[in-house]
Order: structure tokens, then C-alpha cells, then sequence
């Protein structure tokens, strides 16, 4: 649903399964947190389309909480890449920079450090902005 840009449908569905796993035993549902991040992850996903940053942001939060809490190293490679692309949607530049320079550790290949250096090139370009309009703005 969220790849076909069904983003309610998908905040629907995803909060009925959070809710579901949630209630199950750990002995029940063997890797429950790791269950509970990733829809966390596609929640704070959906919120992020729907522009709806702080809400995405919490949901983020939620994954890289819980991947820091079991060392799930995947997961929280995943929750630095989503919270950088909550800060840079919102315009917090400087924000992004700092959490996508927490992931650069953990990532595992060139396509993916590729995209990464993009998108910290790119605050850097959007931050240069920022300056250079401030710096005119003052020497009127």
C-alpha cells in the first residue's frame, strides 16, 4: 500500500498490526520488536507523505529506539535514514546532516553510500542557500 501511495490505507492497516503484535507473547511471536520497528518504520513512512513531519518523526524514533535496544544494526541504519528524511522534507537541514553522518557508519555498500552522499551534498547546497540569502539579506 505504501509503494502504491496509498498512505491512509497504509496508517490504517499498519496501526491494527501494531496493535495485533503488540499484544502477542514473546514466546509466541519470537522476533516481536524487531516486528514492531519496522512497522513503526512504515508508519513514520506513510506520516512523511502525508507531510505530517512531527508524527513521522515519533514513529522513527520508535524504530531507532527499539533497533538501539537490541543492537539490530539493519534497523537502525533504516531509522537514521528515515529521520534525515523527515528533517530535510521539514527544511531542517543541519538536523539531517547530523543524523545521516550517524548512519554513514553503517553503511554496508557503495549504492548506498552514493545516496548518502547525495543527500548530505544536498543540505550542504540547501544550507549554502540559507547563508548566502541572509548574508544578502543584510547587506542591503
Amino acid at each position: 500500500m505504501l509503494s502504491n501511495e496509498k498512505y491512509n490505507e497504509t496508517l490504517e492497516k499498519a496501526k491494527k498490526l501494531l496493535e495485533f503484535v503488540d499484544q502477542q507473547s514473546n514466546s509466541r511471536l519470537a522476533e516481536k520488536d524487531e516486528l514492531i520497528a519496522t512497522i513503526n518504520s512504515n508508519i513514520g513512512n506513510a506520516y512523511l507523505e502525508l507531510s505530517k513531519y512531527d508524527l513521522a518523526l515519533k514513529s522513527h524514533q520508535k524504530d531507532l529506539e527499539i533497533s538501539l535496544r537490541f543492537s539490530n544494526n539493519e534497523g537502525i541504519s533504516r531509522a537514521y535514514e528515515n529521520i534525515g528524511r523527515v528533517y530535510a522534507r521539514h527544511g531542517k537541514f543541519r538536523e539531517a546532516l547530523e543524523v545521516w553522518e550517524k548512519k554513514l557508519g553503517l553503511v554496508e555498500t557503495g549504492m548506498e553510500k552514493a545516496w548518502l552522499f547525495h543527500e548530505i551534498g544536498h543540505c550542504y547546497l540547501e544550507l549554502s542557500k540559507l547563508l548566502q540569502k541572509f548574508i544578502f539579506k543584510f547587506t542591503l
